[in-house]
């Protein structure tokens, strides 16, 4: 989905409606920089789908150039964050194994 267009994330929430456990759950929705997680986090709220809903601010890029632990799929705390692409890959300031394509 786009930020010029969110009927597609609309579509999917509504959909994943029936999968959220009640409005008194805590929800934080997250991406690369911050941008498109505040306006699902929006979204979220303004279907009722949670009244406590944020956005991490910054993104995943920022909390792990802050120092936040990132784990494998394992468990495993490793230095390999996904940026996904090259252009916001340049936002990553700490060590980062990762390899994109």
């Amino acid at each position: 989905w786009s930020l010029q267009d969110p009927s597609a994330l609309r579509t999917a929430l509504a959909a994943a409606a029936a999968d959220f456990p009640g409005s008194g759950l805590r929800v934080v929705l997250f991406d690369s920089v911050g941008l498109r997680s505040a306006a699902a986090a929006a979204e979220v709220e303004s279907l009722g789908l949670s009244r406590d809903v944020r956005s991490l601010c910054g993104g995943i890029i920022n909390f792990y150039n802050q120092g936040g632990m990132v784990k494998d799929a394992a468990g495993e705390v490793v230095q390999a964050l996904h940026p996904g692409d090259a252009e916001v890959a340049r936002f990553i300031t700490r060590p980062n194994t990762f390899k994109l394509a």
